[in-house]
C-alpha cells in the first residue's frame, strides 16, 4: 500500500472517532437527548456528567456530525480518484 493511500485513509478514520467522541460526550452532558426506548433506557445513571470538551463543541454538535460526515466523504472522493490516477498511470505505462 502507498504511502499516499495510508495517509489518506489514516484522514478517512480520523473524523469517526471526533464525530463519536463529541456525541457521546454531548449525550453525557445532556446537551444531545435522546429519544426514550431502546438505548436510551438502558443508560445508567452515573454516565451522566461533565465534560472534557468545551461547551461551544458540545453545543454544537449537530456541526460537528455534518462536518465529520463531509470530511469522510472528501476523504473517500479524494482517496478513489487516487486509485484511479494510479491505475490509469498504471495502464499507460503497458503499452
Amino acid at each position: 500500500m502507498r504511502a499516499r493511500t495510508k495517509a489518506m485513509l489514516i484522514t478517512m478514520l480520523v473524523a469517526p472517532l471526533v464525530v463519536v467522541t463529541v456525541t457521546v460526550e454531548a449525550v453525557r452532558t445532556r446537551r444531545l437527548e435522546l429519544d426514550g426506548g431502546g438505548v436510551a433506557d438502558d443508560i445508567p445513571e452515573h454516565f451522566y456528567g461533565s465534560s472534557f470538551l468545551p461547551a461551544a463543541v458540545l453545543d454544537n454538535v449537530g456541526w460537528v456530525i455534518a462536518a465529520g460526515v463531509l470530511w469522510i466523504v472528501a476523504a473517500a472522493l479524494l482517496m478513489g480518484r487516487s486509485a484511479l490516477a494510479a491505475r490509469v498511470q498504471e495502464t499507460k505505462a503497458g503499452w
